[in-house]
């Protein structure tokens, strides 16, 4: 019998396992596609490979949870470090998203002038900076409720909260316009789609300390990895004695003192249960009343959510060494049935001998898409808004980024929410988790199930998204269920 199954091996799957093994648990992992890491994943299209999605590898430095974990698991990426880490397009404006903080504020005050610019991004870095550094002595964290051990543990780095307490909670978007002198609509969407791309939720949506980790990541420590962004999931499993590939499983039950899981791989006992997967649908692989309510209630709690368009192609390496691996442009007018006015590409490495291959780079495409857009729709109808869509998103690209006029396209792909959906399991297909939202702040789901002996990790439990959110989320289930286990 295993101590623990974890199902699913997405970001939070592979890393809650990697630790837990490293403690001496005896795990095993089932993920039912053939590649790890999920919707950060690479999967592989007539022969060529491509990222899932715009998921960048951050922080492998400094108090990131990443460069904690590959400290205590002594961990070897397979990176290349870039910087800038984002190339940003808006109208006639290019901004370099630079690691080094004063670059980085050349290149906004240049694009934005504004005689208060300073004092904003001193208090966005400043706010950042301290909740990084604090982050660690809060956790483990299972209660929406404030309790002695928290006030205490608020007591200890009282001369940095009170740095940050008078705009934390403050609304990013009223913060802003109270602070800068001129906060047009470009810079506005400047500000909200690092926050929408991080957080899952606009400037006037989220409050100042969300809006600091959302506006800073591209200033901390961002990489490139190569072979796949699959590849670093790889690196948190591989001394897994137990990893099940396309292994789905199809039921869970509960008998006495164990749980026996049903999958297509048969049956395994385990004595604990962690599911990579979305709180509003694990309901699906039980028939337990508790966790049904459980995820009905937080479906409708949670109703914001978001789902992404994505493309795939192919193009002809005529790319200098200096160009740009993440590329971001902000529109003044939204994609079709998306509702977002954005586009990220991501292109792969001249020296990634997998995704860049036969003289050709690997590119994925993709934006936050309305997921109302892609359902109940009959095929041709479907077909057609993909068609819209993807020729939508190559006229941008070919007005901001010349050069791809001129490259040949080969092997055109695009997936919306059912894609997702279809390949993922993702429930209506949604991505990026819940919104870090106000509204939702003291709501976020907490990693505890109902059902003693179940957990859930990944990016809707745990405020936070992205390889930094969704591995200090599984950093503080480890430390609920083992005490023992410190950063």
């Amino acid at each position: 019998m295993f101590d623990f199954a974890v199902v699913g091996a997405g970001i939070g799957g592979s890393v809650v396992s990697s630790i837990l093994n490293h403690l001496g648990y005896n795990v095993v992992l089932f993920e039912k596609l053939d590649y790890l890491c999920g919707c950060a994943g690479t999967f592989k299209r007539k022969g060529y490979y491509f990222n899932v999605g715009a998921a960048t590898f951050v922080g492998l430095d400094g108090n990131l949870p990443l460069a904690k974990l590959k400290h205590i698991l002594n961990l070897d990426f397979p990176v290349v470090k870039i910087d800038p880490s984002l190339k940003i397009y808006i109208k006639n404006k290019i901004i370099n998203r630079y690691q080094d903080k004063d670059m980085a504020f050349e290149e906004i005050q240049k694009a934005f002038y504004d005689k208060n610019n300073k004092k904003f991004w001193n208090t966005i870095y400043t706010t950042s900076d301290i909740i990084w550094q604090t982050l660690y002595d809060f956790l483990p964290q299972d209660s929406h409720l404030p309790s002695m051990k928290l006030i205490l543990k608020a007591f200890k780095n009282i001369d940095k909260i009170v740095k940050i307490a008078p705009n934390f909670f403050k609304n990013a978007k009223t913060y802003a316009l109270q602070t800068l002198y001129n906060l047009d609509k470009d810079y506005e969407r400047f500000l909200s789609y690092h926050t929408l791309i991080t957080a899952q939720g606009f400037l006037d949506e989220v409050n100042v300390g969300v809006a600091s980790l959302g506006l800073t990541y591209p200033n901390l420590d961002n990489y490139y990895v190569l072979g796949g962004m699959d590849k670093a999931c790889e690196v948190f499993v591989k001394n897994l004695k137990h990893v099940f590939r396309k292994t789905l499983v199809k039921k869970i039950k509960h008998y006495e003192d164990k749980f026996i899981l049903e999958t297509t791989a048969g049956e395994f006992e385990a004595k604990n249960v962690i599911l990579n997967k979305t709180i509003f649908d694990m309901f699906e692989l039980f028939d337990d009343p508790y966790i049904k309510e459980f995820s009905f209630k937080s479906q409708k709690t949670f109703t914001k959510k978001w789902g992404a368009f994505t493309m795939y192609f192919m193009v002809d390496d005529v790319f200098d060494e200096g160009f740009e691996y993440h590329h971001f442009i902000l529109l003044d007018e939204e994609i079709p049935f998306t509702k977002s006015k954005s586009i990220f590409l991501s292109i792969s490495a001249k020296e990634d001998t997998l995704l860049s291959t036969e003289g050709k780079r690997s590119i994925t495409i993709s934006t936050h898409s309305d997921i109302d857009s892609w359902f109940d729709l009959d095929k041709e109808e479907y077909k057609r808004r993909k068609k819209v869509v993807e020729e939508f998103i190559l006229k941008k690209l070919y007005e901001y980024i010349p050069i791809f006029k001129d490259v040949k396209l080969y092997n055109v792909e695009s997936g919306t929410p059912l894609t997702f959906r279809r390949y993922t399991s993702r429930y209506m297909g949604a991505v990026g988790g819940i919104p870090v939202i106000s509204e939702y702040f003291f709501k976020y789901p907490r990693p505890i199930t109902p059902k003693k002996g179940i957990y859930v990790v990944g990016d809707t439990v745990f405020p936070g998204q992205g390889w930094p959110g969704v591995s200090l989320g599984a950093i503080n289930l480890v430390q609920l269920i083992d005490r023992g286990f410190k950063i």
